[in-house]
């Protein structure tokens, strides 16, 4: 099932993650992602299908496929 862990502690909220269906539900990082990385320390998945990418021109946040 999806947890959702994420979408409840983000500051922004369904504006920057929510899920999409790839053969299961999984996190999706919006544009409004302002890359504080809360949903990252809150996520309970062993695989951490969510990280953060330090990128030159600030953070992006990236899902990862698992």
């Amino acid at each position: 099932g999806i947890c959702g862990a994420c979408v409840d502690i983000c500051p922004i909220g369904e504006e920057a993650i929510g899920f999409k269906m790839w053969n299961q539900y999984r996190p999706v990082v919006s544009n409004g992602c302002t890359g504080c990385g809360v949903c990252v320390e809150v996520c309970p998945h062993p695989s951490l299908p969510i990280w953060i990418v330090e990128r030159s021109k600030g953070t992006m946040v990236q899902h990862w496929r698992v």
